[in-house]
C-alpha cells in the first residue's frame, strides 16, 4: 500500500461526489413538493445521511480499493497544541470575515429580487443546539475535510503547496452549490488548506471547520433568540457598509494571529514548490473533463437560481 494519490483518480472522485450530491439534494426537493415540509421536517436527517454516505463512503470506498495508506493519504498526523489554541482563536474572526463576504454577495443579488433565508432551522433549546453542532459542525469536519484537504490536496502537492490549496479551495468553494455562499467557502478552504499544510495534519483542518461551523450554529441561535428568523430580511446600504468595515477589522486581527500562527508552526512542514505559474495550474486542473463538468454543473445551477430569482 502507499499514500500517493493521483490527481485523476482524485478529479474522478470528486466529480462522482458532486453528482451524488446533485441527485440526492434534487430528489429530496421533488419529494417535498408532493411532501410540503419534508425537508424542513427532516433537514438534518437528510443532511447527516448526506455527509457520511454521498461524501464519506465514496472517497473511503476509492482508498480501499486503490489499497491507498490512509494515514498517509489523509494526513493523519498529529500536531501540537499550540497551534491548535491559535486555530480557535483565528476562527472568530475568520468566520465573521467568510460571513462578511457572503453578505456582500447578498446584497449585490438583491437586485434581483433575492431575499435572505435560513437553509436550517433554527435550534429552540439545548436539545436542538446539540443536535445541530453534531449535523452542522461535527460531519462536515470529518466528511468534507476528508474530500478536500484529504485526498485532493494530497494529489495537487504535486504541483507545489500553494497551488493544492488554492485549487482544493475553489473545488470546495464549487462544491457548496450555492452563489450567495462560493467566496466565503474559497477563503475559508484556502485559509483550513494553510493550516493542514503547516501542521502536516487533516486534524488541523478538522478542527478548523467544526469552528467555524459551530460558531455559525450559535449565530444562528443567538439571532433566532433575539431577532427572529430573518426570512426575508433586506441588507440596506448602511448594513452593507457596516459588514464591509467589520470584515476589514476581522481580517486585520485574523492576520497578526495567522503571522503568530506561522511562526509557532516554522519547521514542521516542508512546502513544495510549484512547477510552473498557479494560474497555469488552475487552467490545467479545471480543464480535467471530471472537473469541467462540474463548473459546468455549477454554472447551470447557478444561472438556474438567478433566472428563478428574477421571475
Amino acid at each position: 500500500m502507499n499514500g500517493r494519490i493521483r490527481e485523476t483518480e482524485a478529479n474522478k472522485v470528486y466529480f462522482a461526489v458532486v453528482i451524488l450530491n446533485l441527485i440526492y439534494f434534487l430528489g429530496a426537493k421533488a419529494v417535498d413538493r408532493y411532501c410540503f415540509g419534508f425537508l424542513r421536517a427532516n433537514n438534518y436527517l437528510i443532511l447527516i445521511i448526506n455527509q457520511f454516505y454521498f461524501v464519506l463512503f465514496p472517497v473511503l470506498l476509492y482508498l480501499i480499493v486503490k489499497r491507498k495508506d490512509i494515514k498517509e493519504a489523509l494526513k493523519f498526523n498529529k500536531f501540537h497544541p499550540l497551534p491548535g489554541i491559535l486555530i480557535l482563536l483565528i476562527s472568530v474572526p475568520a468566520y465573521m470575515g467568510v460571513s462578511s463576504l457572503n453578505v456582500m454577495i447578498v446584497y449585490v443579488l438583491q437586485s434581483s429580487g433575492y431575499t435572505l433565508k435560513e437553509s436550517l432551522p433554527t435550534p429552540q433549546n439545548l436539545g436542538d443546539i446539540i443536535l445541530s453542532i453534531l449535523v452542522v459542525a461535527v460531519s462536515p469536519a470529518i466528511c468534507e475535510e476528508i474530500l478536500h484537504r484529504g485526498i485532493l490536496l494530497k494529489a495537487y502537492e504535486s504541483r507545489g503547496s500553494i497551488s493544492a490549496v488554492v485549487i482544493s479551495s475553489i473545488l470546495f468553494g464549487i462544491f457548496h452549490f450555492d452563489l450567495t455562499n462560493l467566496s466565503g467557502p474559497i477563503f475559508l478552504g484556502m485559509l483550513i488548506g494553510y493550516y493542514v499544510i503547516r501542521t502536516d495534519s487533516i486534524f488541523a483542518g478538522m478542527l478548523a471547520h467544526f469552528a467555524n461551523n459551530f460558531l455559525s450554529v450559535l449565530v444562528q441561535y443567538y439571532s433566532g433568540r433575539w431577532a427572529g428568523t430573518g426570512d426575508g430580511s433586506r441588507i440596506t446600504e448602511d448594513q452593507f457598509i457596516a459588514v464591509a468595515i467589520f470584515g476589514v477589522i476581522c481580517f486585520v486581527v485574523m492576520i497578526f494571529l495567522l503571522i503568530c500562527f506561522h511562526k509557532a508552526t516554522r519547521g514542521k512542514c516542508e512546502l513544495k514548490l510549484s512547477r510552473t505559474s498557479i494560474i497555469k495550474d488552475i487552467i490545467s486542473v479545471m480543464c480535467h473533463w471530471p472537473i469541467l463538468l462540474s463548473l459546468l454543473l455549477y454554472i447551470v445551477y447557478s444561472v438556474i437560481f438567478l433566472i428563478n430569482q428574477l421571475l
